[in-house]
């Protein structure tokens, strides 16, 4: 999502409302008006805050409102006029103004991006956008990925645009990508599901199972390894311009965009800092394994019952079983 001209209005607006001599009490300034849709900035008792308001007559939520380590949000019902509902997200006195800005830039960005009719759903895809935040905030993300993550969530899009590739349909691909969300395994498709391990080093291709768990299948079947092998170069894609593919393919399912945007989130990507990163990545190759009782691992039923927990590394390239296509385990899966 390109950052817009309209988003310096709201840190203007703070920093004129800061240098206001007001120092309580609730100051905003309107920032926008769009079909159904109107903000404003505003510092309430000396904290920032945007207001949004949605016309058209939406249902309002029943939900508990999300609640994040550095933010509040409210239901606004003084501002209502007849046919809207009001929401207040609002800066905690602790939570840091940084993060508080990019999180009301992406938040907005993604009620402006939206492009359906029905003012209800564009008030879910707020509130969707902001429990993935506080998602984000409660695990307590670093701003950045870390290498290790940038490569992992680089094969998880390698192997959604494969998937798509294969035959399964982009909405049925984001559907599929649990991983975010703290799924057991990275996309699952019906009962069965694909696990993805990626490497980017050069030499053998060691892959890290965090759990017993992870490669059972006596609890999901059919079950997949996905190995992705990735390696840096000049002329590949960075993390951004793979993402930015992947949103083309998904533009105009606006459910599958919505599961997107927020598994990323989720995961910790946050657009204000695309530009981050730099390394530049190109797929060599993608194995796909079923994992049966001839697959080499650890599972429950195959340790000591004293062992509860346990995560090690598999060697990809001594795996003795027969690979297959992604074509094959969609089938295997019952998804095309």
């Amino acid at each position: 999502m390109p950052p817009r001209s309209e988003i310096l209005e709201i840190m203007n607006a703070w920093r004129a409302l800061a240098a206001s001599t007001e120092t309580s009490g609730h100051q905003v300034i309107d920032i926008l008006g769009v079909h159904h849709l109107r903000v404003k900035a505003g510092r309430l008792d000396g904290e920032e805050a945007l207001l949004f308001g949605f016309g058209g007559s939406p249902r309002t939520t029943t939900e508990v409102l999300p609640l994040g380590q550095g933010f509040t949000l409210s239901l606004t019902e003084e501002l209502a006029a007849p046919g809207e509902v009001w929401y207040t997200l609002r800066r905690r006195a602790a939570g840091d103004i940084d993060m508080f800005g990019n999180m009301a830039v992406d938040v907005l960005n993604a009620v402006l991006d939206f492009q359906g009719s029905d003012p209800t759903a564009r008030l879910r895809l707020f509130l969707n956008r902001v429990r993935a935040w506080q998602d984000f905030m409660r695990k307590g993300q670093h701003i950045l990925l870390s290498s290790e993550e940038e490569v992992g969530l680089f094969g998880e899009l390698i192997t959604m645009r494969s998937l798509i590739d294969a035959g399964l349909t982009s909405s049925a691909t984001a559907a599929a990508w649990r991983g975010p969300y703290d799924g057991l395994h990275d996309f699952v498709l019906g009962a069965g599901g694909l696990e993805v391990k990626t490497c980017a080093r050069q030499g053998r291709f060691i892959a890290r199972i965090g759990d017993l768990e992870q490669l059972d299948d006596s609890m999901v079947r059919p079950l997949h390894l996905v190995a992705v092998r990735v390696a840096q170069a000049d002329d590949g894609q960075s993390l951004p311009e793979k993402i930015q593919e992947v949103r083309d393919i998904l533009a105009g399912e606006f459910e599958a965009t919505e599961a997107f945007e927020n598994g990323l989130l989720r995961l910790g990507y946050v657009d204000a800092l695309a530009s981050s990163y730099v390394r530049r990545y190109v797929s060599i190759d993608i194995r796909v394994y079923v994992v049966d009782g001839d697959f080499p691992r650890l599972f429950s039923a195959n340790v000591p019952s004293a062992v509860t927990r346990a995560s090690y590394d598999l060697d990809i390239d001594t795996i003795p079983t027969e690979q297959i296509d992604l074509i094959r385990a969609l089938e295997n899966c019952g998804a095309i």
